[in-house]
């Protein structure tokens, strides 16, 4: 189990990586704080994490304010939405990366093959000169994989004489 710390206007750590199937406990170091990874205080937007959760609000001191089991990987925000929303804004926001992000295509030039989630970071290779023959528009990184037509040639097979008009091989 791992713990965070619950204080005004805190928490800590304020950024923890973990690994799937982990348990995080968050203890209340002292004032009145909840735990919320539903929707941003501050904004009224979804967090978007990958499982949304809400804990009961506290002031015990010392008492666990909230438990989670992190069996979703992924990127996870979260704050505190007491006082409408001034804890939050005075700095009561944290983040949980669970697994190990990274791009999962095996077609990109980045795969990282122990990637537990798609962090969409993925970089795809190919020809990016337009003039090529065999031109990607949807290729980010240049590959040196990019193919032209022979001398006196296009593309299509074509011959490309002085006047432009190419008279084509059948």
């Amino acid at each position: 189990i791992l713990t965070v710390n619950a204080g005004f206007p805190y928490y800590s750590p304020s950024s923890l990586n973990i690994d799937f199937g982990d348990t995080v406990e968050w203890v209340n170091d002292g004032g009145n704080h909840d735990v919320n990874a539903d929707v941003n205080t501050q904004t009224g937007s979804s967090f978007n994490n990958p499982v949304s959760f809400q804990s009961n609000t506290t002031s015990v001191v010392g008492a666990i304010i909230y438990t989670h089991i992190f069996n979703v990987p992924g990127n996870y925000s979260y704050d505190c939405s007491v006082g409408s929303g001034s804890h939050a804004a005075q700095g009561m926001v944290a983040t949980i990366t669970v697994g190990t992000g990274g791009c999962m295509y095996a077609s990109a030039t980045n795969y990282n093959s122990s990637a537990d989630y798609e962090d969409n970071s993925c970089i795809f290779g190919g020809c990016t000169v337009e003039s090529a023959c065999n031109f990607d528009a949807s290729a980010v990184v240049e590959d040196n994989s990019c193919e032209y037509p022979a001398a006196f040639y296009t593309c299509d097979g074509c011959i490309n004489d002085e006047d432009g008009d190419g008279v084509c091989d059948e």
